[in-house]
């Protein structure tokens, strides 16, 4: 039981981590932050993919596996997207302008 549990939290951490990523993409973005926060997601995705940042295997099963694998990028994308759009500029007053105060 412990052995299934073990990864959760690594899970949880990440993809918590990959929204704050595209939060902070998304501020220092003038407009577009939900794409700028997916690029953080898709960028995630790469470099687990291509090695730099370590991947887990979920299952001995290589079709569980597989889907285990398509749900959890999905989910970083959607996160990464999320914080992004999150990040969204808001205007500085009531008027958008901050004049004729």
């Amino acid at each position: 039981m412990e052995t299934l549990l073990a990864p959760i939290p690594g899970i949880v951490a990440t993809i918590l981590g990959v929204a704050l990523g595209g939060f902070v993409s998304g501020k220092w973005a003038n407009y577009a932050g939900i794409y700028h926060g997916a690029v953080v997601g898709m960028a995630w995705i790469a470099f687990e993919a291509l090695g730099p940042v370590p991947g887990a295997s979920y299952s001995n099963d290589v079709l569980s596996d597989t889907v285990i694998v398509i749900a959890i990028d999905a989910l970083t994308l959607v996160a990464a997207s999320l914080g992004g759009w999150l990040a969204r500029p808001d205007p500085s007053s009531s008027s958008g302008t901050g004049t004729a105060r």
